[in-house]
């Protein structure tokens, strides 16, 4: 798309390093960037990236994510709220009208859209009184590695879970593997993104 609109760009992935993620910040401004497009990692070192840029006259968009506390003059993401709703929708289109033991993998957070799936989810499911929550927690900076053993003390803890409403992809192939670790795959519905 850029390329069709005649404007050149320069896209760098930090691969989930933040001081990483200010160098190349750093080098874009430095290179005389006139706009800065950011997915923060976090929102403190996102805001630090933007005021950054702000004093030197860069433009930012905040594309995804909104940096809390942050400066930009653009924000682009999906209706993340709705995302959640979607969630919450597809594991009670998958239980039914059953009594069901249901456990919630959020996303990080320090992640404002974890937060917003996470109320979208709950906006759908806390109403069915048929689903009984025995677990919630968050998955800090969306470690799959530790979704692993979060979600294995969650099913330890509970003995049986019914549904899983987990914020991504990678927190629902974490659980999954847990449940398959268990005999359980393809018993329990597991939500994704």
């Amino acid at each position: 798309a850029f390329e069709e609109a005649g404007i050149t760009a320069v896209i760098q992935n930090a691969q989930g390093d933040a001081a990483g993620m200010q160098t190349i910040a750093d080098q874009m401004i430095t290179q005389g960037v006139a706009v800065l497009a950011i997915v923060n990692l976090d929102s403190d070192s996102g805001a630090a990236i933007q005021a950054k840029a702000e004093q030197a006259g860069v433009k930012t968009i905040d594309y995804d994510r909104l940096t809390l506390g942050g400066s930009a003059d653009y924000y682009v993401s999906f209706d993340n709220t709705v995302v959640g709703e979607l969630q919450g929708q597809g594991l009670a289109d998958c239980l039914g009208d059953e009594a069901a033991d249901i456990v919630y993998l959020n996303g990080s957070p320090t992640d404002n859209n974890a937060t917003l799936f996470s109320a979208g989810a709950h906006s759908v499911l806390d109403p069915l009184t048929q689903y009984t929550p025995v677990a919630e927690q968050a998955v800090p900076d969306w470690d799959n590695q530790q979704a692993a053993t979060i979600f294995e003390q969650m099913l330890t803890q509970a003995g049986e879970i019914d549904g899983v409403l987990a914020a991504n992809d990678g927190l629902g192939n974490a659980a999954i593997s847990i449940l398959a670790k268990n005999g359980l795959a393809g018993q329990v519905p597991v939500t994704g993104q």
